[in-house]
């Protein structure tokens, strides 16, 4: 990546720090972030060059949608801004509002869905529920009922992806200090956690398994193969319909994790390490969803 040139305006000691930061995160950052938070910095000491603060009606003048520019291209060159900005007013650089994102098609914003906590609890209870099938032994229709519910707690818990979480094999879960090892994309290792009452569910599941397979997640019937994405896919919908929640997939415990954390207040470079994303500007995208759904709770409690 070349690098461009930092005019000196408003906002460039403060960027070059940001930049600084996101380099200690990743050595490479994105060629897309880094050439549009230079342009907001260049468009600043053009537009701007007497200021003597950033101001909301500078950061607006950039973020405004310009004629015959598509709104997923106006959010790709506002989002670096913006998540500088979460950084700036982290580090009380300034007190300029973050610009929302715009819909990218439509009149509707897309909001990447996330579970609420009812539609968490709905769910929990459906694995409690569960029916037993005719062709299922007892025995194992009681493990099926201790493993579905471990499984989703330790997507939701951990954040992991759903094919780390069906590669892992028991030796690689540490009790003790409630983690274990998984390898992600590029078969890269990480270390995740999960908290107590997954750690009861886990511990009982395991204590009902006779076979002798070394993956964690089995399957019910012998031979007992390891649990594959797509088994726990179809299992996952049909639990999502008797709950009523449509378009239930894996990733989105994952997705809802991050976005918890995020709200929580755990730095985005911790969430970055803990969901195993290799640049910042994917972790960043948790950030964006957050500031929408904070949006929408304002305007449903509060205006």
């Amino acid at each position: 990546m070349t690098e461009m040139p930092i005019q000196n305006s408003v906002v460039s000691e403060m960027l070059e720090k940001y930049i600084l930061y996101l380099k200690t995160l990743a050595p490479r950052i994105c060629d897309t972030t880094h050439k549009n938070l230079i342009r907001f910095n260049n468009f600043c000491a053009r537009v701007h060059p007497e200021a003597k603060e950033l101001t909301e009606d500078i950061v607006n003048s950039w973020c405004d949608r310009r004629p015959f520019e598509k709104c997923k291209s106006r959010n790709t060159r506002v989002l670096p801004v913006s998540q500088f900005l979460r950084y700036a007013i982290r580090h009380h650089w300034t007190k300029v509002s973050v610009p929302p994102s715009l819909p990218r098609g439509g009149n509707k914003p897309r909001i990447p869905h996330i579970f609420t906590e009812d539609e968490l609890a709905n769910f929990f209870n459906a694995t409690i529920l569960l029916r037993k099938p005719v062709n299922i032994s007892d025995f194992d229709f009681k493990l099926r009922s201790m493993q579905i519910p471990v499984f989703f707690r330790l997507l939701l818990s951990t954040g992991m992806r759903v094919g780390e979480l069906v590669k892992i094999n028991r030796e690689d879960i540490d009790f003790q200090e409630r983690q274990c090892v998984v390898f992600g994309k590029g078969n890269k290792e990480r270390e995740v956690y999960f908290n107590a009452r997954t750690k009861i569910h886990l511990q009982k599941y395991l204590e009902q398994r006779t076979d002798t397979n070394p993956a964690l997640f089995v399957s019910l019937h012998k031979p007992h193969t390891r649990l594959t994405i797509s088994g726990v896919e179809v299992r996952l919908r049909q639990l999502g319909k008797e709950v009523n929640l449509h378009k239930v997939h894996p990733h989105k415990f994952r997705r809802t994790l991050a976005t918890m954390a995020i709200d929580k207040g755990m730095p985005i470079e911790q969430v970055q390490k803990m969901l195993g994303h290799v640049k910042i500007d994917t972790t960043l995208h948790y950030a964006m969803v957050n500031q929408t759904n904070v949006k929408i709770a304002h305007r449903k409690f509060l205006s």
